[in-house]
Order: structure tokens, then sequence, then C-alpha cells
């Protein structure tokens, strides 16, 4: 009888390795061409078109200057609205533009950058995947074909993907809100005997770094005694733990990719593997690579999820048959 879960299994893995690798690589490129400081730089381009439309003469450039620079990295990859508000108040001579108006037209620009941003990220996963499995020649039909008849091939990738769901579960990446929690209690324990009300930081809990830069920002303006120098200082060194804490994360994120990566020269799966020229001349190969292409490009949370679900239910009928099999009177 043919095992369907553990080819499901072994192949969910297959995928779940290399959408890792994809992924990993995405990030690199990203941050290698600063891809979010130039979404950035464009959406806010146009958002100062925006407001130059209404009010003439507004100092459009200076304004792009200064919303899109860092404040500890030299490459800005988010702004806030108080920050846009600051500097609009700051540039702009008549205010012709509400604060409320101008809250608008940023959530407006703020959408279209997420969503550009997002559109170019997928096409830069699915040139990704469509080079990887070139590369490595991962023809999903082939593979599938594979696991059918080779009976050591596809328990060596069951166990591979057991393993990974385990250590996925205990050693999963915090999330970002998790981090920032994390930081706002060290700075809580660190500033609260100097400022107290900073003991309001342990209550804060955000889930992006603008927002958690912006409450903290919010938090210490209100502070008595406290100079504009030493509101920096703060704010340079929050935010400098905030990007700490991220790029730990990202770091144990690439080892694990990494990680997956070596492990599949385990199973074979190797960078140009000698084949003939014949091989790309297939119909069925072509189509076969194509849609390697798609599955890796839905990404290593949806394979990791499927791949938890499949394992469960292969447990529970394990459990089930194990149940029946000792409640048979003897």
């Amino acid at each position: 009888m043919i095992d369907i879960l553990g080819i499901a299994i072994a192949f969910i893995t297959t995928m779940l390795l290399f959408s890792v690798l994809v992924t990993a690589i995405v990030q690199f490129v990203q941050q290698l061409f600063a891809r979010k400081h130039l979404g950035l730089v464009n959406g806010m381009s146009k958002f100062a078109a925006a407001i130059t439309e209404i009010e003439s003469g507004f100092n459009g450039k200076k304004f792009l200057l200064q919303v899109t620079s860092g404040i500890v990295i030299k490459k800005a990859q988010y702004v806030d609205f108080d920050k846009v508000r600051e500097v609009y108040h700051l540039l702009s001579v008549d205010k012709p533009i509400t604060d409320v108006r101008l809250q608008q037209m940023f959530e407006q620009a703020e959408d279209e950058m997420r969503t550009v941003f997002k559109r170019q990220m997928d096409k830069i996963s699915i040139c990704v995947a469509a080079i990887i499995v070139l590369l490595m020649q991962l023809d999903a039909f082939a593979l599938l074909n594979r696991l059918s008849v080779d009976n050591d091939f596809r328990q060596a990738l069951v166990q591979q993907g057991q393993s990974i769901q385990q250590k996925a579960e205990i050693n999963q990446s915090p999330s970002l809100s998790a981090i920032f929690q994390k930081v706002n209690l060290d700075f809580s324990d660190k500033y609260s005997a100097l400022y107290p009300s900073l003991e309001a930081l342990k209550q804060q809990q955000k889930n992006t770094s603008a927002e958690a830069i912006s409450a903290f920002e919010q938090l210490v303006r209100q502070l008595p005694s406290v100079s504009d120098k030493q509101v920096q200082v703060l704010l340079m060194e929050y935010q400098a733990a905030l990007e700490q804490g991220i790029a730990q994360v990202q770091q144990q994120a690439t080892s694990f990719s990494l990680e997956q990566y070596r492990s599949l020269s385990k199973f074979g799966f190797q960078v140009l593997p000698k084949k003939s020229i014949d091989y790309y001349l297939s119909l069925q190969t072509l189509l076969g690579l194509f849609f390697s292409v798609i599955l890796i490009s839905l990404g290593a949370p949806f394979w990791f999820n499927t791949l938890k679900s499949v394992v469960g239910l292969k447990d529970t009928i394990a459990l089930k048959h194990e149940t029946g099999k000792g409640g048979k009177p003897g």
C-alpha cells in the first residue's frame, strides 16, 4: 500500500526547505539594495508632490530629505505620522492643510507604499524561486514519482520534516511585538529610577517599529525637566535597541535558513546536477519546473503550516490505529 501521507510529508518538506532558501535570499536582496528605503523615498516623493499641489511653493525636496532620514541608521525604512506632521509644520508657512487632512493623505500614501512594496517583493520571490528551481533542477512531477517508489528517500525526508516541525515550534523566532516588549522592559528597568514615568513602557504593546518609536517619543516628551537634546539621546538609544533586537532575530532566521539549505545536499539536491541539455527540452519537465516555482513561491509560512497539519493528521491516524489494535478482543 502506498504511503500517501508519507509522500505528502516528504513533498511538503522539500517545498519548505526550498521556500526557506528563497526567503533568505529575498531578505538578503532586500537589505542589499535597500528596497524598503527606496520604496519609502518613492512613496514620500508622491506625498510631497501632493502637498505641493495644494500649497504652491512648498519645499518638497527638503521635506523628503528630512522625513526619510534615519536617526541611527543611514537610510530610514519607515516613517511615522508624528514626524511627517512635525516636518510639515516646520517647512510650511501658511499651513493650509489641517492635521486631519494631512493624516488622511499620509495614510493613503502609506497604503500605496505597502502595496507597491509587497508587489515588488512577490516579483523578486518568483524570480529567485525560478533561478533556484532551474539551477537545482527541481521537477515537482519527478519528485513525486521518486517519492512514490523510493522508500528510503521518502522516509529520510519524512524524518527531516518531523524534525523541522518540532524544532521550529520550540525555536520559533519571536514576533516583532515580543521584541518591542522586551526592549520596553529593559528600558523601564534601566531608567525608571531616574524617570518614574517610563514604568508605563511595560504596558505598551506595539506591532511595528514606527508605532513603538512614536509611542516611546510621546512618553519621553512628557517627562518633566527633560531637554530636547536628552529626548534625542533617549530616542537614539531606544531605536538602536530596537534595531539590534530585530537584527538578532534576522540573524537567527538566516542561520536557520542556511541550516536547511545544507540539509538539502543530504537528499541529492545540488546546484547544476549533471544532466544533458535534453533535460530542459521535455514538456513534462518544463511543466514540473514551472509548478515547482509556483509552489515554492507560496512561501515558507504556508508550507510550515501545511507540514504541521499533515504531520498532526498522520500522528492522529497512527494513534487511532494503535488504539484499535489494542482494543480488539484476544
